[in-house]
């Protein structure tokens, strides 16, 4: 279990956490569920990862980054993990939870 999923288990679901992203985006979200899950390739395929991720449902957009490759919406459901090129995990008070 990465330090991103170590610090966040910590608290239960429904905490309000606020996710910031390398390239700017920031969103605020409940968290719902910690779950296993993989990178989409076959057991037996080179490369096959699996590793933990975070659900969380989002609140609100708080940013947008500049070069938007995908757009959230605020009530959709996001993985997020450490493999997203996260900056910043912080509850809403501004305590940070984990960051990078």
């Amino acid at each position: 279990m990465d330090s991103l999923i170590q610090k966040v288990s910590g608290y239960p679901s429904g905490t309000v956490l606020v996710i910031e992203w390398m390239n700017g985006r920031k969103v605020k979200g409940w968290l719902d569920t910690i779950f296993e899950t993989d990178n989409g390739l076959e057991l037996d395929e080179d490369g096959y990862e699996e590793y933990f991720a975070l659900l969380v449902k989002i609140q609100s957009i708080l940013q947008e980054p500049l070069q938007q490759n995908e757009k959230y919406a605020a009530g959709s459901l996001i993985e997020v993990s450490a493999r997203d090129n996260l900056s910043k995990i912080s509850l809403e008070d501004g305590t940070v939870v984990w960051h990078n």
